[in-house]
């Protein structure tokens, strides 16, 4: 063999680069290792967010379907609320009246048919009875029924 020195540097040079391409090859096949395992990883995202999602369009709509049905029905609830609001507040006004003419004409509606009926708190009175219970009055003072006072049409 000859000891030429270019011969050393090139062939010295020639192995270097073989190295250094060996040392990139192996570092790319890592890379693509790499590179392949996060591509798998974002694929089997795809397809589990795939079957999770596909049929969330059907899903959406029927839901919007639902809450339309539901918002139906509450502003029915809403109106059938205000009418019933309404009738309540009328039966309350009847019975605010109802209340008043009890407070006008039942002392005389009492007087005129459970105390004449002779009945008074279970007792059966006699004729005397009712007679002195038909022109007491309960409160004291004169008797009604001899003085009586109108009042809106109303005898008491």
């Amino acid at each position: 063999m000859s000891d030429d020195p270019k011969l050393i540097i090139v062939i010295v040079i020639n192995l270097s680069m073989s190295l250094l391409c060996l040392y990139v090859a192996w570092q790319l096949k890592k890379w693509g290792r790499k590179l392949r395992a996060a591509a798998d990883a974002v694929t089997a995202a795809e397809r589990n967010t795939y079957k999770v999602l596909h049929n969330a369009p059907k899903s959406i709509y029927k839901g919007e379907v639902g809450i339309n049905k539901l918002r139906v029905r509450y502003q029915r609830l809403g109106e059938l609320y205000q009418q019933l609001e309404f009738q309540l507040q009328q039966i309350r006004q009847v019975l605010v009246l109802l209340s008043l003419a009890q407070k006008i004409l039942l002392p005389e509606f009492l007087r005129s048919t459970i105390l004449l009926s002779g009945k008074a708190k279970g007792k059966n009175l006699s004729q005397e009875g009712r007679k002195q219970t038909r022109t007491a009055y309960p409160f004291g003072g004169k008797s009604r029924s001899r003085n009586k006072k109108r009042f809106l049409g109303f005898r008491f």
